[in-house]
């Protein structure tokens, strides 16, 4: 079945009105419908590629150093098109984008299995959901940096050239991270990993609340690689080995569906509340220390089942 590649190509279609069309409410609509079918492709080829790591065929965590990679080539080619052309070129490069994916699947993973959903309605364990939940507050913490920390740092002066620079110092820390993570598995556990790296976000979400001076900004950028290289990692294999025990027969469409996207979309509802009630950047970076801290909490109630 070629689950993978109908999903892509559904999402590259439902993209189309978004780039012709006119009206907002349909816009808004289609881009979620295709943010839902490409989603769920991403979850499945997560699916694939950790099962595969399972087996000792890949490396998950090197493998994502890829989509890193590509995350930060991408962001400086489209910034380059963007200076030479206008903003309006960016959904036409976004339906380039879907479409390639789309084609990639078709010629290279055509024979995924069928999605099984009445699998997907399995009650999880309690240990599932407490990984679900804990991957859940941390990207709903991650929700105020991702909205408001580039504008922090232009009102503290910086500019956007060294804006860019912080930016991307915390996605390279992010591919060390997913680099070394083999050697660092053999040495912890992925609860202590989880542990760690909760802690680490904790710390740095306090230091952007607290302090605005460059070397403690870039010390907080370089904590990004636990934050999110970290959490995301040992998540996703604990989450995998423990929802596989509860039967699930796709636990990425799990963990990326409530983890990641329930995560997401309350975390953009918590800044889009704090925004009305104050404007003050370092208030929402210590309420993302709060939420980070129940998430670090749950965390060690996280059992571990390697």
């Amino acid at each position: 079945a070629r689950i993978l590649f109908h999903l892509s190509f559904f999402s590259a279609v439902c993209f189309l009105p978004v780039v012709y069309g006119y009206s907002l409410l349909l816009i808004i609509s289609f881009y979620f419908i295709s943010q839902l079918f490409f989603r769920t492709a991403v979850s499945r080829f997560s699916d694939l590629v950790v099962r595969s790591d399972a087996r000792g065929l890949v490396s998950f965590s090197k493998t994502r150093v890829w989509g890193s990679i590509s995350y930060l080539l991408l962001g400086i080619l489209v910034g380059k098109i963007i200076d030479a052309t206008s903003t309006k070129v960016v959904p036409y490069a976004i339906l380039f984008l879907l479409s390639f994916v789309a084609i990639n699947f078709e010629s290279k993973y055509s024979r995924v299995e069928n999605l099984d959903i009445k699998k997907m309605f399995i009650r999880p364990s309690a240990n599932s959901f407490f990984i679900i939940l804990s991957s859940m507050l941390s990207w709903m913490a991650h929700a105020p940096i991702y909205t408001y920390l580039s504008l922090y740092l232009i009102d503290l002066g910086y500019s956007n050239t060294l804006t860019a620079i912080l930016w991307n110092i915390g996605v390279f820390s992010e591919i060390l991270f997913f680099i070394v993570f083999s050697r660092i598995e053999k040495r912890l556990s992925l609860k202590m990993i989880l542990v760690i790296s909760q802690l680490m976000t904790v710390v740095r979400w306090l230091i952007l609340s607290e302090y605005q001076n460059l070397e403690l900004l870039i010390f907080a950028q370089l904590l990004h690689a636990f934050s999110f290289a970290g959490v995301y990692l040992s998540i996703v294999k604990m989450g995998n080995v423990s929802l596989s025990r509860d039967g699930y027969d796709n636990p990425q469409t799990i963990l990326i569906s409530f983890g990641i996207g329930v995560g997401v979309l309350l975390g953009k509802i918590f800044c889009f509340i704090l925004s009305h009630y104050t404007s003050n950047y370092q208030l929402m970076f210590f309420a993302a220390g709060i939420v980070s801290t129940i998430s670090l909490l749950i965390a060690f109630v996280v059992k571990n089942n390697e």
